[in-house]
């Protein structure tokens, strides 16, 4: 933990972390630098596709954002307009269509998880009427309302295969996230012995269609971190490191 950190904020990180680690990311690191925008991401995690490691085909990777309070939050989300109350019934309609169309259409299901009940429905493969034209209000509002904040643009840039906002109980409700995010709620910031099945999953988010390029850079992005962290906790001097590997 940073000097200028607070203690919520790094239990919401440690939780994000126990968490991805449930899921099968393997790879997992705090505050690293996200492509193609000049932000920070609180975790970055990196899960492989399984059976396909020997082909080069580079995996999943997930950003999470923590906010420990409503204040926090509101410095990257814009308050809502008038259009709130369409978003809340739109985002209840939406959520009660996937839900339904994941029953009736269980091949629809990613398997982008270890436990179905977190698992995504790949609904935008499916020409259901009712859930395109639900899913285009609602991405019209939510530009309306959240269009310049720093939610949106790391949806729009699709800087990782899976959004995630980690917050605590009662600091935002889903509707004020645009629809990429996904959302976990860590009950407890007091528990040091935190447990991932303890953290509660809001909002499925949904799958980026990321660029293998940009996933490839958040990796090497995740192993640099972790490699220089590595050697600084081995008390290892990396710039002389650097100077000795570097040809001649």
């Amino acid at each position: 933990m940073s000097a200028s950190e607070t203690a919520a904020h790094f239990q919401l990180k440690r939780a994000a972390l126990a968490w991805a680690a449930s899921q099968g990311f393997s790879a997992r690191a705090c505050e690293i630098r996200v492509p193609q925008s000049s932000y920070r991401a609180d975790v970055v995690a990196y899960r492989p596709e399984p059976g396909r490691n020997a082909e080069g085909a580079i995996g999943d990777t997930v950003i999470f954002e923590c906010k420990q309070s409503r204040a926090d939050f509101l410095k990257d989300a814009q308050a809502l307009d008038d259009s709130k109350e369409r978003l809340i019934q739109l985002h209840r309609r939406r959520d009660r269509l996937e839900s339904l169309l994941g029953v009736h259409y269980p091949n629809l299901r990613r398997g982008d998880s270890l436990f179905p009940e977190y698992e995504s429905v790949a609904c935008e493969t499916l020409e259901h009427e009712t859930w395109q034209r639900v899913t285009r209000e609602i991405r019209v509002l939510e530009n309306r309302v959240h269009g310049k904040t720093k939610f949106a643009k790391m949806a729009r840039y699709r800087t990782a295969s899976f959004l995630y906002l980690v917050v605590t109980d009662g600091v935002m409700s889903p509707h004020e996230l645009p629809l990429p995010w996904g959302i976990l709620s860590v009950p407890s910031l007091d528990d040091s012995e935190l447990e991932p099945t303890s953290v509660e999953v809001l909002r499925k988010p949904a799958r980026l269609d990321t660029d293998p390029g940009t996933r490839l850079d958040l990796l090497q992005r995740l192993a640099s971190a972790t490699a220089y962290r590595s050697n600084t906790a081995a008390d290892l001097e990396a710039p002389r490191f650097e100077r000795e590997l570097k040809p001649r």
